[in-house]
């Protein structure tokens, strides 16, 4: 008895399984973002997919300090964790400043604006180094960032990039915690 009822759910399984076939992969076939790539504008992210459902992502701010920005690479959604020179996110956008608000879909301007000479960063974007970035302006002043810990797992790392001093940074690696502005080895 135990050996039929073996053989029919076996057959019950291989007519299914062979009529159902293997589903579908679900993939993206356009995505759109409507803030480019900008920390200081709350964006979306719209994904249509190959079997005509639609997701919306939106910026979010997953710590005080940092957003969550949703981009598009293609037709592919992607995530970014970034933190923000002011070190304040509200409402999936970094602020200008502490008191400022966030913008509404204005640009990519994410750092600190200047007419610079040159720009240093003593630990070239090195998360087990605690650097300093410093930026020397036309008329002779300097401006300074250090890196620094958004809480043990996390490193705010300032960068140079296009003409700005921008952050960067992201998790320390699994096992290792964040300590004076730089993830301990």
């Amino acid at each position: 008895m135990r050996l039929l009822v073996l053989f029919i759910f076996l057959g019950i399984l291989l007519i299914y399984g062979c009529i159902g076939g293997v589903p579908p992969v679900r993939e993206s076939v356009s995505c759109e973002d409507t803030d480019g790539d900008s920390l200081s504008t709350k964006g979306t992210v719209t994904i249509k997919f190959n079997d005509g459902t639609t997701k919306i992502e939106a910026d979010s701010c997953p710590y005080p300090e940092q957003v969550r920005e949703h981009t598009c690479e293609g037709n592919s959604p992607k995530v970014k964790n970034g933190f923000c020179p002011s070190g304040k996110c509200q409402n999936g956008a970094c602020l200008e400043s502490q008191n400022a608000s966030p913008k509404a879909d204005q640009g990519k301007d994410e750092g600190i604006e200047t007419t610079p000479v040159s720009c240093n960063d003593s630990d070239g974007d090195d998360l087990f180094i605690k650097g300093v970035v410093t930026l020397t302006n036309g008329d002779g002043t300097t401006q300074a960032k250090e890196d620094y810990c958004a809480n043990s797992d996390q490193v705010v790392e300032y960068i140079c990039g296009d003409e700005k001093i921008k952050t960067s940074g992201g998790l320390c690696p699994a096992g290792k915690k964040c300590n004076d502005g730089a993830c301990q080895q």
